[in-house]
């Protein structure tokens, strides 16, 4: 099957046409480079959502992950080449090609993922893997949502939460560790899948669909009391009832009313998030100084030298000269002595790794393969997802969502713990793929047992 003209463009053209800006601005040979970014980069990303809206909703609302990064990340940079003080690594940016190189990157990795997840749903082998009556998943969905929560009552009676004492959530959650409960917080995160599953579901059955509601409500209480989580997990929440709303909703058309609900609940989002500030002692505009240290590490890794074609230094990658990532080598390697050592020892990390990273140490020639491939793959695995859960194999689905996650936290977030979870992932599919094709086996030889 074809891939279409629309999609190579954007594989081919386009991110050149915009790489090319970037180079010449970094060489200094684009004096009006600045002028420009400001213009045609917040354009190309709203004809971006508007284009992939109009062609392929189930492909826009499934990438809501991959979107949210490099938006943010154009974002960033433009803030950065206006010339803000980045206060992490104590320098003003201005520009240096790296809000366009960047942009190319997003066009880029959106044309392979959208070809891939296009061609999946069009493949003819889309062969039915049996599910779990809805039902049993249903109570299944609701006793583990049960639990969570009444874990969560506990957590807040006996030992109250960040917010409620005051405290940095990474201090208190680390407090935890003697309690056994430190796991609460993944628990919540991930389990919140099942909430958005059940409620979706019971929606479209007409059945309780407000108690579902209220379960949806109460998550969202215990994420800010108890978890101490604001605009990352939201972010996340989001990112999951967009993925599967494909599946429940077969016109996924905005009207007016949801896109006014939209609006207002990011307005909401962002007043927590200022409010978060205030009582931290900041002024509530600190959140436009925070949003440009996104793109710091992209913006540093242009600035002085282009990255090369080919820089096979991959153990830096990983973690070399007694680093044990590459998060801790790009941090040493941009951030101020003293701030790094104290980021160190109190487990603050950086954001907005990637590409920068794999840039400095790869190369831009090993770094667009490696792309290729993990687009590829996000893709195909969010077309499969959007496949099993409109045939409400809950299971299959919410193993792809966990796997096409941990591709996102390995490539974009550079973190390497989660090959271990990716692995796991990996292998329940496997096992339920094969235990359904052995019990399909088993049932179809007594049935021809019975008629003999």
């Amino acid at each position: 099957m074809a891939i279409k003209i629309s999609n190579l463009f954007l594989i081919l053209p386009l991110p050149v046409i915009f790489f090319i800006m970037g180079y010449m601005e970094n060489m200094g040979f684009f004096s009006e480079a600045i002028a420009l970014e400001s213009i045609i980069i917040p354009l190309s990303l709203v004809l971006l959502v508007i284009y992939c809206y109009k062609s392929s909703p189930a492909f826009l609302f499934t990438s809501g992950m991959t979107f949210y990064y490099h938006i943010g990340m154009c974002i960033s940079l433009l803030m950065i080449t206006s010339g803000v003080h980045m206060i992490e690594i104590n320098k003003v940016g201005d520009g240096n090609g790296s809000a366009f190189i960047m942009l190319s990157f997003f066009i880029f990795s959106l044309g392979i993922s959208k070809s891939s997840f296009e061609l999946t749903l069009k493949k003819s082998y889309n062969k039915y893997v049996p599910r779990l009556s809805l039902k049993i998943v249903s109570a299944a969905l609701l006793i583990v949502i049960t639990v969570v929560l009444i874990l969560g009552l506990f957590i807040l009676l006996v030992y109250s939460g960040p917010v409620l004492k005051g405290v940095n959530r990474v201090e208190f959650w680390e407090s935890m560790k003697s309690t056994g409960l430190s796991f609460f917080p993944t628990l919540v995160m991930q389990s919140f899948y099942f909430v958005v599953f059940y409620c979706l579901y019971k929606k479209q059955s007409k059945k309780r669909y407000h108690k579902a509601l209220l379960f949806v409500g109460l998550y969202i209480i215990t994420t800010i009391l108890i978890l101490g989580q604001k605009f990352s997990a939201f972010i996340i929440y989001i990112t999951v009832f967009m993925s599967l709303l494909p599946s429940f909703v077969n016109n996924l058309k905005f009207n007016i009313r949801y896109l006014l609900l939209v609006v207002f609940l990011c307005a909401i989002l962002i007043c927590i998030i200022v409010l978060s500030y205030v009582m931290q002692g900041r002024d509530g505009s600190f959140i436009f100084v925070r949003a440009a240290l996104q793109g710091q590490l992209m913006w540093s890794a242009f600035n002085g030298n282009f990255p090369g074609l080919i820089d096979l230094n991959i153990s830096c990658f990983i973690g070399c000269d007694g680093f044990a990532n590459g998060k801790e080598y790009i941090s040493f390697k941009y951030l101020p002595v003293a701030t790094y050592i104290h980021y160190m020892n109190t487990g603050t990390e950086l954001s907005g790794f990637a590409p920068a990273l794999q840039l400095l140490t790869l190369g831009i020639i090993p770094t667009l393969i490696l792309q290729t491939i993990v687009s590829s793959l996000l893709g195909f695995l969010q077309a499969r997802m959007v496949i099993y859960n409109s045939q409400r194999n809950f299971i299959m689905g919410f193993l792809l969502f966990k796997l096409s996650f941990t591709v996102f936290l390995i490539w974009y977030v550079i973190m390497f713990t989660a090959f271990t979870g990716g692995i796991l992932t990996v292998l329940a599919i496997v096992f339920y793929i094969m235990l359904c094709k052995s019990t399909y086996r088993n049932k179809s030889l007594e049935t021809s047992t019975h008629a003999a």
